[in-house]
């Protein structure tokens, strides 16, 4: 019984650098699958993101637009995108704060096209405009990360009112709907602008 005592001891001995050797290693082969299963790469769609917004912000309209990606090339020419936001943009003022507020990664396509999206969406307070909501589309394609489409606008619209005959502000009451890659870019027809 002491024998078969000690041939355990020595087994267990001898096998637990086996073990640990064994766990280590698969530990190596399980973390980075569990980080990318957990990520799904959004880090990176996010990162992407944010540096086009850069891009916008700081008036390069035709760079953003070539860094762009197939979805937004092929529903919006690059001079519409240019002039639209050469239009509404610097209306807006420069950038004072921006927080993500969510995102939402849709991997079987996005308003039937195929593919992984991701569509950020953001706080943003820009000088001149307050409390606006601004949507990124971003669109996993050729391996990387392409944004394909932006939308912003007021994130609560004023309701309109009936004290003026001539008011002072246009308001809308249609509910901003982020972009898609089939539509591009959306900037609603009836922007809040004062007289």
């Amino acid at each position: 019984m002491f024998y078969n005592q000690i041939v355990r001891l020595l087994l267990s001995s001898m096998l637990l650098p086996v073990r640990l050797t064994l766990t280590v290693f698969l530990g190596f082969l399980v973390l980075p699958l569990a980080a990318w299963a957990d990520d799904d790469g959004v880090s990176d769609g996010l990162s992407a993101a944010r540096t086009w917004l850069s891009e916008i912000d700081s008036g390069k309209y035709d760079q953003s637009y070539t860094e762009a990606g197939s979805a937004l090339h092929d529903k919006v020419p690059q001079e519409t995108w240019v002039k639209v936001l050469n239009t509404e943009r610097p209306l807006l003022g420069k950038v004072m704060d921006r927080q993500e507020i969510s995102h939402t990664l849709h991997t079987d396509g996005l308003e039937g096209v195929n593919g992984t999206f991701l569509v950020v969406t953001y706080h943003t307070n820009f000088a001149a405009k307050q409390d606006e909501v601004e949507y990124v589309v971003v669109h996993h394609e050729f391996g990387g990360w392409r944004c394909v489409g932006y939308d912003f606008g007021p994130a609560n619209p004023p309701p309109a009112s009936d004290s003026d005959n001539q008011p002072s502000t246009t308001t809308t009451d249609q509910t901003l709907v982020p972009p898609t890659p089939t539509n591009g870019m959306v900037v609603p027809a009836n922007r809040t602008s004062d007289h």
